[in-house]
């Protein structure tokens, strides 16, 4: 498995319900048009719960982290190719920058580790 995470902002002067509505009705659907080497595409959309939770509410450097999940790194190389064809960065860039603060864009890998929790009940 190779997983990528991106942290994006919405564009300045978007409220956070017009950027979840217009990220799955259209640029989600742009997107998984052209990634066809993806085994998942998630979006998580992040709500501040404050400092030290509970406090007072703090602006967040970003407002949605994007999962997506390949086979290998073969398939990720795959679907970079493909998203970085003239036409389809065009289009996606064009609408990028109905959505998004482009300048923050940060694409990582990613290597999960998880904790079998009922070991430690």
């Amino acid at each position: 498995m190779f997983k990528i995470m991106v942290l994006i902002k919405r564009r300045e002067g978007m409220s956070m319900a017009d950027f979840i509505d217009y990220y799955e009705s259209h640029h989600s659907v742009l997107a998984a048009k052209h990634l066809h080497h993806t085994q998942s595409y998630l979006r998580h959309y992040l709500t501040p719960l404050g400092d030290h939770v509970g406090g007072a509410p703090i602006e967040l450097p970003y407002d949605v982290i994007t999962e997506m999940v390949f086979g290998d790194k073969a398939g990720f190389d795959k679907a970079m190719e493909i998203l970085g064809t003239p036409e389809v960065r065009n289009a996606i860039t064009s609408d990028e920058e109905h959505l998004f603060e482009r300048s923050t864009i940060t694409f990582m890998k990613v290597d999960s580790h998880e904790t079998d929790m009922t070991l430690h009940a």
